[in-house]
């Protein structure tokens, strides 16, 4: 059975919460993130008949007028509206402005509460779009596993006895029984891919598991005036075709950031001109596709982005 698609529209460089992300991964969602300043290429693709099994407009300024395009359009997609004030789901003509633009239903911030996250979950198995029973969906543990097959445990980079406990009431079930807090402050990861496209489900849960602030971007010129602007971040993932150029750009800006190359054919792992191109532009590792996540993490630990040990935690 094909996975379903979940397309989540937000402002520029703002992240995705992570809990709702987790959510979608579970639940066996492709996930593809698209920013407003390439809006009119997600409604050019829902007008050439590309379909998506539910959309979220995550806090973006005319989240109605977006909402409402899609429903003169005759899109029937299940959209979902995110705000940034919960005390504006008392107020009538908010939530009816929306309602009326098309919006099924509509959810408030933060939604790192646990309860919020809760209750999407519950509205799209309300609305037909999860199952009442999960058994059949993706697990955490089927994306990351606990002991991966020939590859280093998680309990050679963090024996379980230094694991700090998490407590049920502060995270959702399915992220608390893989997930464990690499370090007192939030990471940043910035992930460059090209336009509409999915975005690795093991990428993805592995920055999740540690607790990484995730930005998604397709413009590499808005990122690179980011870095111009003192804009950081822990980690860069570059899955874009001109990848190397990307790369060289920052180099020549002196951004000390760790940066990661991803290519689609695993050949060109083996291919000494093409590693040797990716580290000339400064690039750390260049990962292949499909990408795994034991990898990832394996090769983030090893380069000290997430620690070997509790005594890194802080």
């Amino acid at each position: 059975m094909a996975n379903k698609s979940a397309l989540l529209l937000k402002e520029g460089n703002a992240k995705t919460d992570n809990h709702l992300l987790a959510m979608l991964i579970e639940h066996g969602f492709d996930i593809v993130t698209v920013t407003m300043s390439n809006y009119n290429e997600a409604l050019s693709e829902f007008g050439g008949g590309k379909h998506y099994d539910v959309v979220f407009l995550l806090e973006i300024e005319n989240g109605p007028e977006v909402a409402e395009s899609l429903k003169k359009m005759g899109i029937h997609t299940m959209i979902y509206g995110i705000i940034s004030n919960n005390e504006d789901l008392d107020d009538y003509k908010v939530v009816g402005e929306w309602v009326a633009a098309g919006v099924k239903s509509l959810f408030a911030r933060p939604l790192t509460e646990p309860l919020m996250v809760d209750v999407i979950e519950e509205t799209l198995c309300g609305d037909g779009i999860i199952p009442d029973e999960p058994d059949d969906t993706l697990s955490m543990d089927d994306i990351i596993p606990d002991e991966p097959d020939d590859t280093l445990s998680m309990d050679d980079i963090i024996p379980e006895s230094e694991q700090p406990d998490l407590l049920a009431a502060d995270l959702p079930s399915f992220l608390v029984k893989c997930m464990w807090h690499a370090s007192s402050e939030a990471k940043s990861a910035l992930m460059l891919k090209e336009g509409n496209t999915n975005i690795d489900r093991h990428l993805l849960a592995t920055l999740i598991k540690h607790d990484f602030d995730i930005v998604t971007m397709s413009d590499y010129k808005e990122a690179l005036s980011e870095f111009g602007g003192g804009k950081h971040y822990d980690v860069v993932f570059l899955d874009i075709v001109n990848g190397l150029e990307v790369a060289e750009s920052l180099k020549k800006m002196g951004i000390e950031t760790m940066i990661y190359g991803i290519i689609s054919n695993n050949k060109g792992l083996y291919d000494p001109k093409v590693v040797g191109e990716w580290k000339a532009a400064g690039v750390k590792s260049v990962f292949s596709k499909p990408l795994m996540a034991y990898d990832i993490e394996y090769t983030l630990c090893m380069d000290g982005i997430i620690p070997k040990s509790s005594e890194e935690m802080g």
